[in-house]
């Protein structure tokens, strides 16, 4: 005769494991430049959640192009408080802190996803926040601070327009 086995466990794990959308405290791990296959400078930024060094996401920067991609690279470098009237050296973006809300990205050509940068994020530059007070804290989300299943607050007010990673990418080439 087979063993009968409790369920509990079974029954209060997660429905998901993993990262999940929503505002993290972020900091950038690395930065390199590097050169587009379209021959467009930009940098590449490793995202990590604070608290667990973890990787969050991968981004980047285009230092030319066109305007849409320029406009969220300058907001997002100003969200993380660099001086977008200096020439920029990566390096010194590498151990800057900021919140970052996340949302999943299109699947890539193995049908996987990833979380990005929520680029509509509520009063955000791109879905980055600068360092500093949690965005939408207030003493009744105390126990909604950061971490996996963490939302934006207002996030539910935001339309969440998903773009084919072809739109996504012209705006970048």
């Amino acid at each position: 005769m087979s063993p009968i086995y409790d369920m509990d466990a079974v029954n209060g794990a997660p429905d998901e494991v993993g990262r999940q959308p929503g505002l993290y405290y972020a900091e950038i791990s690395a930065a390199a430049g590097k050169v587009s296959t379209n021959g467009k400078n930009m940098v590449n930024l490793d995202i990590v959640e604070v608290n667990d060094r973890s990787r969050l996401c991968f981004d980047r920067l285009m230092l030319e192009g066109k305007p849409f991609a320029l406009t969220m690279t300058k907001k997002k470098l100003q969200a993380l408080g660099v001086d977008v009237s200096k020439p920029l050296d990566p390096m010194v973006l590498v151990g800057r802190r900021f919140w970052l809300s996340l949302e999943w990205g299109e699947p890539n050509e193995k049908g996987r996803t990833y979380l990005e940068p929520n680029f509509k994020a509520k009063d955000s530059a791109f879905g980055y926040y600068p360092d500093g007070e949690r965005p939408g804290a207030d003493e009744s989300q105390a126990s909604n601070l950061f971490g996996p299943g963490s939302t934006l607050p207002g996030a539910d007010d935001v339309p969440f327009a998903i773009l084919p990673f072809f739109f996504l990418a012209s705006l970048f080439f």
